[in-house]
């Protein structure tokens, strides 16, 4: 009986109809679905249209034009539908008003109401899956009026939220336009460094002590400004810090660019023994300047940057993003042609735009990064970007909270260019009706359009027409009297004699030290150039002006308009040469290619005295670069004569204003010799030495310094460089030079009754150099001395007693100024184990201290006799 039960239970179970799904039909309805209506609309606080896993987020179900509902299902779905296996992949409804909301007991995730009284919008919480890679999630929702009209999932009953895409650490985020946060964003960036021989090892520099990364400078921007861009030549300022480190041209090209920045970043740069570690700079980012870029040298190498280039830091649903890392790899600037990290300078020629660095690029083996396989390269630093607050502000107009739900709008756009490039102009920017349907129905007037004024500060140069017309502007009314300007000057002559230049004419302001205060408060042009053309170009181009000089094969065969067609095109050739030389065999042909000419060096000449600066270009021939065939090459070069060097005239100063005045001041001696001395260097400018001493708290001495490597650095050193570089360039052999000594100085005896010891010393005055007679040995010498004793008596303390003393003597001791002075303490140890400028002192105490104006006899120093000190390695003539 219990076997033939089974199999009637088993074949019914078989036999059911399978269950259905979950129906989000509302009870009680008694009529199909109604179409489509836009009054009823489910929305995510913050105008959200992506998740991030595990956030929640507000979730609204609202009716609008004055219309409500009864009864409302929330339900969740993954939009590929495969939500059977995991439950959880949709994230979850959580409940915030339990008297409105409740979970239905029929379906999971679903969310219905509680009662059946009207109502005009409902919240819950909607928290995202917590495990990325679920894809989009669909938010629907059932909305009855009454039991006659309900809608389900059509139009706006339906909220599609996709994962936010999550960028990693090697690849920047895409840029968000137009950027809809409202609040403005404080953060600490943290510029980690991760080069090292460890993590780099291939033909990572010997020395290093050399390596590190060059201070910090970049800036939170407008989306339309870069400062280094991939693909983008590299500004004079980008140049300086790829090759030299240097910051300050950069950062006054940042400074011009003020109306697309909101903050400089600036920070320190990190070196040896710290390569490794943490620099640390502070930022803020509003809607408008959401974008920030930076750059740092790698040091040593060519011209090799690492950094960021319009980072985003907004995210589409109007927010900032919390914390950030972003591993940084080297660039090349495309300035210098070094492949490796101790590469001499050689300039790219012509520049190259700027470019990343990989493993297989350049496929140079030279380089330290190249490997033959491939491999994904290490990073050389780590930047960490932390959200540290949050500064609220009211992007809406002040009546926005009274406007009606259905004129609701985006956030504005950012503002446009100023409508002028220089002076007075405006700017504009837009917004648009969430739903313009909505809006027109119910005469939504919100303003769509704003302006404000704006002021162009592209004055920097202008084009001949346009600066022949403009005026100077008028100062305008209100400003400060402080900032009152110069007439302009006289415009200049042109910058070149052949071919087009430039007239320049300058102003400024007549209280010179408020220069930065008035351009900060409205920049000002300070400087106007304008093109001019110039037709002296020698002999062999016809004079425009007055049609002499022609090659008389011009004149021959070039008549009527054949022939000023013919010269014409030969001036053109010179339409635009520049030569500082300004010689007509300095006509660049078509096929051959220049750099620019580099920047002139130091005046290359002895102290005092009149020498040479020098600058050069390179120069190459286009058809054998590009491997073009030109039938008339006659195998003659065609560059051949073009100027390669050019030197001019120049004066040095003397060695004397090369060092600081005060490095020429004699050591006075202070007043007040009290008991709280320290051990100071000066510089002794007749022997070139630097000489310690001794200094109080009343020492008003300028050539003073805490060491002898400051006292070295900032006086000895100066005069040395302009003798080194005087010595490399002269072709003659220098002569030999011998040493100087002072004569012997005799010191007091040290003896004061009887034979005692006398110390002479004396003081090179001169190292000898090229061979020249070397210093003696000895420089300090002890003589013997005696004291005369005279026949004195003094007052007895015992007996009271008074004996004879001669008047003289008595005269000298009655008045109680004599210095009464403690024992000698010991030396000192020598302040270097090796070479001539090592020392020892001893000090004593002055007892009767109120005598410290005179008794001054406090500190003995001396010269320690020691070996001389080993050579160093050549690398000391990386100091100069």
């Amino acid at each position: 009986m219990r076997i033939v039960c089974i199999i009637i239970i088993l074949a019914t179970t078989c036999c059911l109809p399978p269950i259905k799904a979950c129906s989000r039909v509302p009870q009680g309805a008694t009529a199909a679905k109604s179409p489509v209506d836009e009054n009823f609309v489910v929305s995510v606080a913050g105008h959200a249209q992506s998740y991030v896993p595990g956030q929640k987020y507000n979730v609204t179900l609202s009716a609008y034009s004055g219309l409500s509902f009864v009864s409302f299902m929330l339900a969740l779905e993954l939009e590929t539908g495969d939500s059977e296996n995991d439950p959880n992949a949709m994230g979850a409804f959580e409940i915030s008003d339990l008297s409105e909301t409740r979970f239905s007991p029929r379906c999971p995730n679903v969310v219905e109401n509680t009662n059946t009284n009207l109502k005009t919008h409902v919240e819950v919480v909607w928290a995202a899956p917590t495990m990325a890679g679920q894809g989009c999630v669909l938010i629907r929702a059932t909305v009855m009026q009454h039991r006659d009209v309900w809608f389900m999932d059509d139009g706006l009953l339906t909220k599609r939220m996709c994962e936010e895409e999550v960028d990693d650490i090697n690849t920047q985020p895409s840029i968000v336009d137009p950027c809809c946060a409202c609040d403005e964003a404080k953060y600490e960036l943290t510029f980690e460094g991760k080069w090292s021989r460890h993590t780099h090892p291939k033909d990572f520099p010997a020395n290093s002590w050399r390596t590190r990364f060059s201070d910090i400078i970049g800036a939170s921007h407008t989306i339309d400004y870069r400062f280094w861009q991939y693909g983008e030549m590299a500004s004079e300022g980008l140049r300086e810090v790829a090759e030299h480190g240097s910051t300050r041209t950069l950062e006054s090209e940042l400074k011009d660019q003020s109306e697309h920045i909101r903050t400089i970043i600036k920070a320190r740069g990190i070196a040896y023994p710290n390569v490794t570690g943490k620099t640390f700079a502070v930022f803020r980012v509003d809607s408008n300047h959401h974008l920030i870029s930076l750059v740092s040298m790698v040091d040593p190498s060519p011209d090799w940057i690492v950094g960021v280039s319009g980072l985003e830091l907004c995210l589409a649903n109007c927010s900032w993003v919390e914390n950030k890392v972003h591993n940084l790899y080297p660039w090349d600037a495309g300035t210098d042609s070094g492949p490796s990290y101790m590469s001499a300078d050689q300039p790219q020629v012509p520049p190259d735009v700027v470019r990343r660095i990989k493993s297989n690029f350049p496929n140079d083996p030279r380089s330290p990064f190249y490997d033959p396989t491939g491999a994904e390269m290490k990073p050389l630093a780590t930047l960490h970007i932390n959200r540290r607050r949050l500064y609220e502000k009211n992007c809406e107009t002040p009546d926005a909270e009274q406007l009606p739900l259905e004129c609701g709008t985006t956030a504005w756009t950012r503002w446009d260019e100023c409508s002028t490039k220089c002076g007075p102009g405006k700017q504009y920017r837009t917004r648009e009706f969430r739903n313009p349907t909505l809006a027109m129905r119910h005469r939504c007037n919100n303003a769509l359009r704003e302006e404000k004024n704006c002021m162009g500060r592209k004055c920097a140069t202008f084009n001949e027409e346009a600066s022949e017309g403009a005026q100077p502007e008028a100062e305008q009314p209100g400003t400060d009297p402080e900032c009152g300007l110069s007439e302009w000057s006289e415009w200049s002559s042109c910058t070149v004699t052949c071919g087009t230049g430039e007239l320049v004419r300058t102003r400024h302001y007549l209280n010179r030290r408020a220069k930065k205060k008035c351009q900060k408060a409205s920049k000002a042009r300070l400087q106007e150039t304008k093109m001019c053309e110039a037709i002296d170009c020698g002999g062999d181009i016809g004079n425009e002006a007055a049609g002499e000089g022609e090659p008389e094969e011009a004149k021959a065969e070039g008549g009527g308009a054949d022939g000023e067609a013919g010269s014409a095109e030969k001036r053109s050739l010179f339409r635009n040469f520049q030569s500082f030389s300004q010689r007509s065999e300095d006509y660049i042909p078509p096929v051959c290619g220049v750099s620019p000419w580099s920047d002139f060096s130091p005046c290359l000449g002895p102290c005092g005295g009149s020498g040479q600066r020098r600058r050069m270009r390179k120069v190459w021939n286009n058809n054998e670069v590009y491997g073009v065939h030109d039938p008339t090459d006659d195998g003659t070069d065609p560059c051949r004569h073009i100027k390669l060097i050019e030197e001019v005239n120049c004066t040095n100063p003397s060695c004397d204003t090369i060092v600081p005045s005060y490095c020429y001041d004699s050591l006075r001696v202070s007043h007040c010799r009290d008991s709280d001395v320290a051990n100071f260097w000066y510089y002794d400018h007749v022997s070139d030495q630097c000489a310690i001493y001794w200094s109080d708290r009343c020492d008003t001495n300028q050539n003073k310094f805490k060491s002898k490597e400051e006292c070295d650095e900032t006086c000895r050193l100066p005069r040395h460089k302009q003798e080194l570089q005087i010595e490399r360039l002269s072709s003659e052999k220098p002569q030999p030079v011998d040493c100087m000594v002072s004569e012997w100085i005799a010191h007091s005896c040290n003896a004061s009754c009887g034979d005692g010891v006398q110390l002479r010393t004396r003081r090179v005055l001169r190292t000898p150099k090229y061979g020249g007679k070397q210093c003696p040995k000895h420089l300090v010498r002890m003589d013997r001395c005696y004291q005369r004793c005279d026949d004195m008596y003094s007052v007895s303390g015992a007996f009271g007693e008074r004996r004879h003393m001669p008047a003289k003597i008595q005269t000298q001791l009655e008045p109680r100024d004599e210095c009464r002075y403690s024992e000698w303490s010991a030396w000192t140890p020598c302040t270097a184990s090796c070479g001539e400028n090592s020392v020892r002192q001893r000090t004593r105490t002055l007892l009767n201290t109120d005598l410290s104006y005179k008794c001054k006899d406090r500190v003995r120093i001396e010269k320690c006799v020691m070996m001389p000190c080993m050579l160093n390695s050549n690398d000391d003539s990386d100091k100069w």
